[in-house]
């Protein structure tokens, strides 16, 4: 037998993983901008009317009010995503408590803050080693990238260690988190519908 195939189901196994990584990123950090982009061109739209209103010009306000409650709701759901992942503490804190609930072992990690490519986000990026079952791993890494903040995996390398009958991998997996600067008019508009 030789080494390849030794390490199919493990090959196969990783283009899988690989494959779902991928479309974590494309279905869920993708739209999560794309809602963050629509909730900007919703509020904007917005402002018109309210300064039509503030002008004392003939706008309907419960027609206003009844368009803002959805914007509001959205807006609501951002700004909680966003918390999820504003410090160091509340990153380290999602890691660990996910590895502990997928078995796990992790090597020492530090999250690391930098500045996005996109000036309205900042990037808290994390490179982990995690040892364990394959089936361990791969939901460790669904369970990551389906937190309730906005995150994205960058890379990932899965490596099977010892023989066929250990089916234990370790796999580095560089991940960022990212936080937005909310604007002032989406938390604004939510303080008002909460007051």
């Amino acid at each position: 037998m030789s080494n390849i195939d030794k390490y199919k189901p493990q090959l196969t196994q990783l283009v899988i993983a690989a494959g779902v990584v991928f479309g974590c990123n494309l279905f869920l950090v993708q739209p999560r901008q794309k809602t963050l982009d629509q909730l900007q061109f919703r509020i904007s739209s917005l402002k018109s009317e309210i300064n039509d209103m503030d002008k004392g010009l003939a706008t309907d306000a419960a027609s206003v009010e009844e368009k803002l409650v959805p914007v509001r709701e959205l807006a609501r759901e951002v700004i909680e995503r966003n918390e999820t992942f504003s410090d160091v503490t509340s990153v380290y804190d999602v890691v660990t408590g996910l590895a502990d609930k997928c078995n796990l072992s992790l090597g020492p990690f530090s999250p690391q803050q930098h500045p996005g490519s996109d000036s309205e986000a900042s990037v808290l990026s994390v490179r982990i080693t995690a040892t364990g079952q394959y089936d361990q791993l791969a939901r460790y890494i669904h369970l990551l990238s389906d937190t309730a903040g906005f995150n994205r995996t960058v890379e990932l390398s899965v490596q099977p260690l010892g023989d066929e009958l250990n089916k234990e991998v370790r796999a580095t997996i560089h991940m960022e988190f990212l936080t937005f600067d909310i604007p002032k008019a989406l938390t604004s508009l939510v303080e008002a519908s909460d007051e």
